[in-house]
């Protein structure tokens, strides 16, 4: 088994538990592997960390097909980078079947479909209110207000974005976009939303909030304690789950403390806040 060349296991629902122990016994063995195929196995971002850091011996290898999982953007570019450790990431195939985007496209079309079929029963209300209006014009009015004033509370509602989701969506949020956060417990407003998150997409989302945080750390006291507070999660999680080498390489390419094999990377965040920020650990 230790001259195993080629695994093929695509379209297998490995999903994510199932590649986070296929990492476990690749990491150590089949070091002559050259093919790794696991495309459509619904595996979520934790079991594509995993398997990237598991190629850190495989030499040999020639094709890693990972395409139709469910890692979101974020966790894509977290793979490439645990690659370029390795110099491996020509090895890397097409990530651009995405199903977590594919998911979050198809529940958008339908929030569509169902504003689209509100709105035909709205209007057929009103039209029918508009055959009645003869007999009782103050049934239509009242009609009229009531969907004046009911609609853009729909909208609102449908809209909303809490100042934490929106500085952990930004690429590069600001510092007036970190104040916006709850100054009573930002640590807290953080940990909330992240720990809201589904699981497999938590710790891509720590990752990149305490990076976010850690560029914010010149300008501010406490952004640098949140980013602190934030990576004592982030360690004691990748520890829980095995993947202290993944993230911890990926702090340290984006500090460029470790030299990447990709000589046009560029760091994201600015690495000497980021480097200050975490120089105590």
């Amino acid at each position: 088994m230790q001259q195993l060349r080629e695994i093929n296991f695509g379209d297998c629902l490995l999903k994510t538990r199932g590649a986070t122990l296929l990492s476990e016994v690749l990491s150590d063995e089949h070091e002559a592997l050259e093919i790794l195929n696991l495309t459509n196995n619904e595996i979520g971002p934790n079991g594509g960390l995993s398997l990237a850091s598991a190629m850190a011996n495989k030499i040999n290898l020639q094709s890693l097909l990972l395409d139709g999982n469910q890692f979101g953007q974020e966790c894509r570019e977290m793979i490439m980078e645990e690659l370029r450790l390795f110099n491996l990431e020509h090895t890397l195939g097409s990530l651009e079947e995405d199903d977590s985007e594919g998911e979050e496209e198809y529940d958008e079309g339908e929030d569509e479909m169902e504003e689209e079929e509100i709105d035909t029963e709205d209007l057929e209300y009103i039209e029918d209110d508009d055959e009645c209006a003869e007999d009782d014009e103050e049934t239509d009015d009242a009609v009229e207000d009531a969907e004046q004033e009911i609609m853009p509370n729909r909208n609102v509602l449908r809209s909303e974005v809490t100042p934490v989701e929106a500085f952990c969506r930004a690429e590069q949020p600001t510092l007036a976009m970190f104040e916006e956060i709850d100054a009573k417990d930002r640590t807290a407003a953080f940990r909330n939303y992240l720990n809201g998150l589904p699981g497999e997409f938590y710790l891509v989302y720590l990752v990149f909030a305490i990076l976010k945080c850690s560029a914010l750390s010149l300008q501010s006291k406490e952004a640098l304690a949140v980013s602190d507070d934030l990576f004592a999660d982030a360690l004691k999680y990748a520890q829980d789950k095995s993947q202290v080498n993944s993230v911890r390489n990926f702090f340290l390419i984006q500090l460029c403390l470790l030299r990447c094999e990709d000589k046009s990377f560029k760091p994201t965040y600015d690495p000497k806040a980021c480097r200050i920020s975490k120089s105590t650990h």
